[in-house]
């Protein structure tokens, strides 16, 4: 143990992972789970250590046959993206919108939208949307996702396609339909509806706003409360725990939760906040396939 842990009473880890491209050994092989997948990278490109850079040299390294599309603005220097030219990496240079909206969520929404619709215009079926400043470190995950939304198929709806997908990180279940935005994964065509969205001028919670939408949409009854967002989870949602495909964030300021845990949910801390695979399973899947169970008379 160390002189920390002694005088903090705590055991102390620590997870290492490679700022580069080349020096990550792992590399991927083509396949076809990953060929029908699209990454979209959204937002301001981050130059500081070539982070944006690195990421999509890593994307390509690990995910081979998958499409990589920046999404960013049409006044980033994009230079030295130029040598990795390929068929499967493409950049959009998108118009900033006038308003940028309550954190920035017209920004984000303009940027996802043009990299999925990119995804859906090149026939691809799936779409991973994350963030500029974001790196997926976990291997497979691509086709990790994918076997998701064949476990859990959606429940009792025919407007949407499949699941969504997001991680644990940004996911809180004290504020009604408060579903993570950072990373998500879906069917391309649900992906489009989701961030198919009006200019936002009003102030709210964002995450909470675009599920909504998106959950209108696909026909749900939205009653603001925990409860029914509890049951769209278990319905039209999966929850996959951030250790499962390994996000990294390098976020600045220490108010951002994330930074103070390393993204590790300790459940035990706060058990009414924090959205994790587990809780979603035991709290939000289960008793939504059970109800519906109950309902057709099934078992």
């Amino acid at each position: 143990m160390t002189l920390f842990g002694r005088l903090w009473g705590r055991f102390i880890t620590v997870h290492t992972r490679p700022m580069y491209a080349a020096d990550m050994p792992y590399a991927g092989t083509e396949n076809s789970d990953d060929a029908q997948c699209a990454i979209v990278i959204q937002g301001p490109i981050r130059h500081e250590k070539d982070f944006t850079l690195e990421t999509v040299k890593l994307y390509g390294k690990h995910y081979p046959a998958a499409t990589v599309i920046l999404s960013t603005w049409e006044d980033e220097n994009i230079s030295a993206f130029e040598s990795l030219g390929s068929e499967k990496f493409k950049v959009i240079r998108n118009k900033k919108p006038s308003n940028p909206g309550g954190s920035n969520i017209n920004m984000q929404i303009v940027s996802t939208k043009a990299g999925v619709d990119k995804a859906v215009q090149m026939g691809l079926k799936y779409v991973l949307k994350t963030r500029s400043d974001q790196r997926m470190y976990g291997i497979d995950s691509l086709k990790f996702l994918k076997n998701m939304l064949e476990c859990f198929p959606v429940l009792h709806c025919e407007l949407q396609r499949k699941r969504i997908i997001t991680n644990n990180t940004g996911t809180n279940r004290s504020v009604p339909h408060h579903l993570a935005d950072l990373f998500m994964f879906g069917d391309a065509a649900d992906m489009q509806l989701y961030w198919t969205s009006d200019v936002v001028t009003a102030d709210f919670y964002v995450e909470a706003y675009l599920f909504q939408q998106f959950l209108k949409k696909t026909g749900w009854e939205i009653i603001n409360t925990n409860e029914n967002f509890m049951s769209a989870l278990g319905k039209r949602c999966i929850i996959v725990d951030n250790e499962s495909v390994d996000v990294y964030w390098p976020k600045n300021s220490p108010r951002h939760v994330n930074v103070l845990r390393e993204y590790r949910l300790r459940d035990y801390l706060n058990p009414a906040f924090g959205m994790s695979f587990k809780s979603w399973l035991n709290d939000a899947y289960m008793p939504a396939k059970k109800s519906l169970e109950s309902k057709h008379g099934t078992s």
